[in-house]
């Protein structure tokens, strides 16, 4: 038994004239491409405009931080030119960091403070800057030390003296024990 001979459309396709069984193909073809064309082209402009918005919000964002670059670097050279304006006081460089070593030990030696070690501890990288700091182990009179830190405070370069640790002193006369974190700001 055939299906194709009893069912309705073989009938309809028997009445329809030759020329018109050409074009049931054709026509058919044509509105088949063109679904599939659409929809897969209405998906694709679909993602392409959500691409092309994403693109924008990118540029945008791109100009505002490339202001916000441009703030930034004119507050660095502000702060580069106050602190150029403070006489006496600058950032350490690169090849500075063995100078100011020995900067710290030459004023140890001239007050009488003995500099047992020094341990570099930490760099802690800044905005505008870097901080350099290190461990020293100091012995030394009372006078001595106190004499030394003023001079440290006078020095070109900024240092800071942190986390001042001292043995207790039975009089003024005897020597302590001081352990200091001196840190230094190195220019980027």
């Amino acid at each position: 038994m055939n299906v194709w001979k009893d069912s309705s459309l073989a009938r309809h396709w028997q009445r329809l004239t030759k020329r018109e069984r050409r074009l049931v193909p054709v026509v058919a073809a044509i509105v088949l491409s063109a679904l599939l064309y659409r929809y897969p082209y209405a998906a694709g402009e679909q993602a392409n405009n959500l691409l092309k918005a994403q693109a924008a919000d990118t540029e945008k964002a791109a100009l505002d931080l490339a202001s916000k670059i441009v703030e930034l670097q004119g507050k660095a050279s502000e702060i580069k030119a106050a602190l150029a304006a403070v006489p006496g006081r600058e950032l350490i460089s690169d090849t500075s960091a063995v100078v100011l070593l020995d900067e710290v030990t030459g004023e140890a030696r001239r007050t009488g403070v003995n500099i047992l070690s020094v341990h570099p501890s930490r760099e802690l990288d800044r905005e505008h800057y870097r901080e350099v700091s290190m461990n020293m182990d100091l012995k030394g009179r009372y006078r001595q030390l106190g004499e030394y830190f003023k001079r440290l405070e006078r020095l070109v370069r900024i240092v800071n003296i942190r986390n001042v640790r001292m043995e207790a002193c039975p009089d003024s006369a005897s020597v302590c024990s001081v352990r200091v974190e001196a840190v230094a700001y190195m220019a980027k």
